[in-house]
């Protein structure tokens, strides 16, 4: 299983994958426009119907640490469920769209944050949100990483 940020999140990248015998779940974000907004305007309507006669995966977890509590709902909704998505044709082995929300309590504001994704997975919310959460636990320990060493050396060069 890849799973890769909305920079990576490309036709012919999906197709690779799945050639590989491997699954993708790809960030959507206004890099495919059309598609994004057709994903996003969908997510918006069928919760507000309790998604009537949909087959929606549903998954909630919280998370406690780093002064925050994190509430994170994955929805996951296969694409035979929606009507017919900007080129879906084209996106090899295209099986379920998702839709993550996070509502984030800081000790002095809440913030919320919506993503959405693509991915050649079956719908299920446990596991896709999974995936996610690791994905997202790996690239802030990197970019953690990555920032203290470069601050690190910029200090050690600034300071000679």
């Amino acid at each position: 299983m890849i799973t890769i940020d909305a920079r990576g999140t490309q036709k012919s990248i999906a197709e690779q994958i799945i050639a590989g015998n491997a699954d993708y779940i790809l960030s959507l974000k206004d890099n495919h426009p059309t598609l994004h907004q057709q994903v996003k305007n969908w997510f918006e309507i069928a919760p507000s119907l309790d998604f009537k006669d949909v087959d929606v995966s549903i998954s909630q977890r919280v998370d406690k640490g780093h002064h925050r509590i994190e509430n994170r709902t994955c929805y996951t909704v296969p694409v035979s469920q929606l009507p017919a998505l900007y080129e879906q044709n084209q996106w090899a082995g295209l099986a379920t769209v998702v839709m993550v929300v996070r509502k984030i309590q800081h000790w002095n504001k809440t913030t919320h944050e919506v993503q959405f994704y693509i991915t050649s997975l079956d719908s299920d919310a446990n596991k896709i949100g999974s995936a996610i959460r690791q994905h997202w636990g790996i690239e802030n320990s990197v970019h953690w990483t990555l920032n203290r060493v470069y601050f690190e050396s910029y200090s050690f060069w600034e300071s000679g």
